[in-house]
């Protein structure tokens, strides 16, 4: 992966960035946050890693997210215990890992994130909840971490928020805030994993096109009705267009606004375009086309060997700017 700074970030801050995706590199076979995540990404970082080119700009929240690890790191008080090491647990044959870099503080262990105040709204992220839980799992069950995991009876979020306001203070009242987790059963932890490693172990073949992703993977919103001249919804969060449908004439909308693959689909800040899925913005999901911005009829290989010459992997011809 190519890191390029069209926007002259500082350079320590573009070296930090391409430390840090130098550094997720486990010795192992998946690590526990691509467990959690879509096959297909999975599949695309083996296919197209060394052809994909990212600007610094873009990776900032990824960066901070691995800042947030140095607060436990750094700044743990005697009282508590910083647990940092790598758990490995072979599961149907192969070896999963975990990055445990967590506060433990009596028998309550602390994950920090960086996040927006908008991504807490409902709780904690089920993603979050996975991660956790995937991780405890693998710290139980690997004979080093073991006397640890079995010590640990809650699970936590401490949420720093980056985009905290004072206007949104009636609903966030600090900047900061400690989420509950919820703890598996280590029976379902275990199934979980399994079918987990199942599926990334069906995308291992680089000639074969795994599923597209899934909603929830593909950070899908919900339908909102919308009406003429007005930018907010009347009505938001429905779950299905029939229903949304039903609701319009109700509350009296013009058009029902379709549900979005938020992770996908690229949006504007100022002049710049972004896309949170790198291997969309570049071109290479098999699944997604960039330029319409919507999901492909079929899915199509993409041609590394056509494209190594073109940073912004865009199509030239046809009606493709």
């Amino acid at each position: 992966m190519r890191v390029t700074n069209k926007y002259n970030l500082p350079a320590p801050l573009v070296r930090a960035i391409e430390w840090q995706l130098g550094s997720h590199n486990p010795k192992s076979d998946i690590s526990c946050t691509t467990l959690i995540d879509s096959p297909l990404q999975f599949w695309l970082k083996k296919k197209y890693s060394d052809s994909i080119v990212v600007d610094a700009s873009d990776m900032l929240n990824a960066l901070y997210g691995t800042l947030a690890h140095m607060i436990p790191e750094k700044f743990a008080d005697k009282g508590a215990e910083h647990v940092e090491q790598d758990a490995f647990v072979d599961v149907n044959g192969w070896k999963v890992s975990a990055k445990v870099d967590y506060l433990l503080k009596g028998d309550v262990l602390s994950d920090y994130k960086f996040t927006s105040v908008w991504a807490t709204v409902d709780g904690v992220k089920p993603e979050w909840e996975r991660q956790l839980n995937v991780g405890l799992w693998l710290m139980r069950h690997d004979k080093e971490m073991a006397q640890t995991g079995a010590s640990i009876k809650r699970l936590e979020i401490c949420a720093m928020f980056r985009d905290w306001v004072p206007s949104i203070g009636d609903k966030f009242e600090m900047e900061v805030v400690t989420l509950p987790v919820d703890i598996w059963d280590d029976k379902v932890a275990e199934e979980y994993i399994l079918e987990r490693v199942k599926l990334h172990q069906e995308a291992k073949d680089l000639d074969k096109i795994p599923p597209i992703c899934s909603d929830g993977e593909r950070w899908m919103s919900e339908f909102a009705i919308m009406k003429h001249g007005r930018k907010n919804a009347i009505k938001a969060k429905i779950k299905t267009r029939e229903e949304a449908e039903k609701l319009m004439e109700e509350v009296g909308g013009d058009f029902v606004r379709e549900a979005q693959p938020k992770r996908c689909r690229e949006f504007k800040v100022g002049e710049r375009a972004r896309c949170y899925c790198k291997y969309a913005s570049n071109n290479y999901c098999p699944w997604w086309d960039s330029f319409a911005q919507a999901v492909r009829d079929k899915p199509e290989m993409a041609e590394v060997d056509s494209v190594a010459t073109d940073p912004d992997h865009r199509r030239k011809s046809g009606d493709c700017v």
